[in-house]
């Protein structure tokens, strides 16, 4: 008989088990938030913000959010095409005339990776050097020019960090104003999410590592300046309080006047193996538990990260990690254990649906 006070009866002693298993095997440090409607958010947190293990990770800290940015990208779309000013089906080359090429790919078909043309980010995100300047948009479309086009627009998925950037210029064109600067005022700022912003901003952050190749020492990326070039694909930074508070106001319809059922107006298919099933506008769909949950996984050197909703009951999970430096096959054993904690997150929290 398993005894009344053992860990396992309570759920929150069992995630906060898991998270330190997760800390063992894997992570730096980690920070789940788990939010079920009509019960106070549980936020837990177990590891550290640092390499030397010297100080505590707690759910002020903030971390590098990697391609969650994309979902604040795809909503600040939607909200300008809902006030008028963006056609998400008209070509991107009647807002942006600057274009040298993909000038008749919509926004739809760059938000659901359906553009078919060359990543740049591809040739630039760093297996073996850290950019450490920024890249202005006209060097990126550069890159993406030299890695050529993959198939004719809208034939078929293919994930492409590019189509982001890309999109985030044409926002800019079609309103005359910075990307960075219509995320705060039609998204971040009207909800509140001051911790939330595209690159470094103020508070503690955990830091995540990366050894660039021939470098003595790892580099720590946690300022989010050296993540310059990922821009509307993936250089956000946030913490878990807002990330709840941001996935629960998508699901309500109330991030920029959007929701979740605007941004699954259009559905394509994933054909490449792994956790994602299916994408949508800045959103994949993935299995947790067999139970499919609408959000976007987020990975940037140092730090993996998740960020889900569970349409039918309501529940938003968020689970932040920052890492030391790893290898490939550590990154993967590391994603699958995180897909295992959030399962386990996603179970506890219908558990608790009334």
């Amino acid at each position: 008989m398993m005894r009344k006070d053992h860990p396992l009866r309570q759920p929150a002693q069992r995630l906060s088990l898991a998270l330190a298993d997760l800390c063992r095997q894997g992570t730096t440090g980690a920070v789940l938030g788990l939010s079920v409607p009509g019960r106070d958010p549980l936020l837990l947190a177990a590891g550290h913000a640092d390499r030397a293990g010297t100080e505590p990770v707690t759910p002020d800290h903030r971390f590098c959010i990697g391609s969650q940015s994309k979902v604040f990208t795809a909503v600040t779309a939607l909200s300008l095409a809902r006030a008028g000013l963006l056609d998400m089906d008209r070509p991107v080359g009647e807002y942006a005339r600057d274009l040298r090429h993909g000038t008749g790919v919509t926004m739809r078909q760059l938000l659901t990776h359906r553009s078919g043309l060359g990543n740049g980010h591809a040739l630039l995100t760093p297996p073996k050097r850290l950019p450490t300047r920024d890249f202005t948009f006209d060097e990126l479309e550069t890159l993406s020019l030299a890695d050529g086009r993959h198939f004719p627009a809208g034939e078929r998925f293919e994930y492409n960090n590019y189509g982001y950037a890309l999109a985030a210029h044409v926002m800019g064109c079609a309103t005359g104003q910075d990307y960075g600067r219509l995320l705060r005022d039609r998204v971040l700022d009207p909800l509140g999410l001051a911790r939330t912003r595209l690159g470094p901003g103020t508070g503690p952050m955990a830091s995540g590592y990366f050894r660039p190749e021939g470098a003595t020492d790892p580099v720590d990326v946690s300022q989010g300046g050296d993540l310059c070039w990922a821009g509307a694909s993936g250089a956000m930074v946030s913490d878990v309080a807002d990330l709840l508070r941001w996935y629960t106001a998508l699901r309500d319809g109330q991030a920029g006047g959007i929701g979740l059922t605007d941004c699954l107006a259009t559905q394509v298919a994933d054909p490449n193996p792994g956790m994602r099933t299916a994408y949508v506008m800045g959103l994949e769909r993935r299995m947790f538990g067999g139970i499919p949950c609408w959000g976007h996984g987020g990975k940037v050197m140092g730090y993996l990260s998740a960020g889900f909703i569970e349409p039918e009951s309501g529940i938003v999970l968020v689970l932040l990690t920052n890492l030391a430096e790893a290898a490939n096959a550590d990154l993967t054993a590391t994603m699958m254990l995180i897909q295992s904690v959030a399962s386990l997150a996603l179970a506890a929290g219908l558990d608790g649906v009334e």
